[in-house]
């Protein structure tokens, strides 16, 4: 077996805590989760705005987590297109915006979508439209677009932590507070990602045990606070070194992928959480992967068209890995992989 490649953040803790140095983020952690974060907005919306109706365009291509928060939260929901490119298709959803809800949500998908012209043409056809940007999948690209009324963030698929997500309002005033539980999750998403450093010792089903345990807890309750010991982790992270990282590896998959002909989406100085690349045999390529030891995601599983739109991108989407635990290597491992399946 090789290295793997994918999967949750080990957590060194011995690393990360106790460390006096203070890092800045773009957004306070209070939060959880992003579902958690959502929901806040949604709440804040629904107790600022009174005389909007709660009714939310968002993009046929997403992760079923957000239609399930907008159902929680009490509102309904219509989609709008998103295209091949990942580009939202401006034109209709202008024009559903027009005619009907005045809140819209916006993803920027990898971190490698500049959002700004959907939002320039929103506002002016659409003046008084509330716009949240989704920025889970782009951490780095918080505070880069002007005119809009929220975004969030989440931060457990970019670090090494068991929680933590943030709002940025950038409109009438603070967030309306809402009641949160304790977070029971996080202590088992914790004690099994610190475990994998010891392999050696505990069995994988004794580490999936206590992260599946986390993820139950996480499903059932999300409505929670951020802990403590997420933001300690934070606090001794070098955001900028993981940046370069990420782009370098990204910078090594876009070369290769363009040499094996593979469409996907790379914009040069975005950090990426992922490469995306689209292909029509996305299931025998992730059985491909496995067999190697490198476990690509696919964004998002397809539920129906209710929970999930309808969008072709479902079942033609995979994500290569880049993040800051590999090196060219690893980058060189999963174009091969892509070589091999094009012969």
């Amino acid at each position: 077996m090789g290295k793997v490649i994918g999967g949750e953040f080990a957590v060194d803790i011995t690393r990360y805590l106790n460390n006096d140095e203070k890092k800045l983020i773009e957004t306070e952690l209070l939060y959880s989760t992003g579902r958690c974060a959502l929901f806040a907005i949604l709440n804040d919306i629904a107790v600022s705005e009174k005389q909007i109706s709660k009714m939310i365009y968002i993009p046929d291509y997403l992760c079923d987590s957000i239609t399930r928060t907008i159902i929680d939260a009490g509102w309904q929901y219509d989609y709008y297109h998103i295209q091949q490119n990942l580009q939202a298709d401006r034109e209709s959803l202008v024009d559903k915006l027009r005619r009907d809800s005045k809140v819209v949500l916006l993803i920027n998908y990898f971190g490698l979508i500049n959002l700004s012209d959907v939002v320039a043409d929103i506002r002016h056809q659409s003046g008084d439209t509330i716009i949240i940007i989704d920025n889970v999948q782009a951490f780095y690209e918080q505070r880069r677009i002007a005119d809009i009324d929220y975004e969030f963030t989440s931060l457990r698929k970019w670090f090494p932590v068991p929680d933590g997500a943030g709002v940025i309002k950038y409109r009438f005033g603070k967030m309306k507070e809402l009641k949160l539980d304790m977070n029971e999750f996080s202590q088992y998403k914790l004690i099994g990602n610190i475990m994998k450093n010891y392999k050696e010792y505990i069995s994988e089903e004794v580490i999936l045990e206590f992260l599946e345990k986390g993820e139950q807890l996480l499903d059932q309750h999300y409505l929670c606070r951020s802990t403590v010991v997420s933001q300690e982790i934070l606090n001794a992270i070098d955001f900028e070194k993981i940046a370069g990282r990420r782009r370098k590896n990204a910078a090594i998959l876009h070369e290769g992928l363009d040499e094996i002909g593979i469409k996907h989406i790379y914009t040069e100085h975005a950090v990426p959480l992922f490469i995306p690349i689209f292909i029509d045999d996305q299931k025998e390529l992730r059985k491909n992967f496995f067999e190697k030891d490198i476990f690509p995601p696919v964004h998002w599983k397809y539920i129906d068209d209710k929970i999930s739109g309808n969008n072709s991108l479902y079942c033609k989407e995979l994500s290569l890995i880049c993040d800051q635990r590999y090196d060219e290597d690893d980058m060189l491992r999963q174009l091969d992989i892509l070589k091999t399946s094009q012969c």
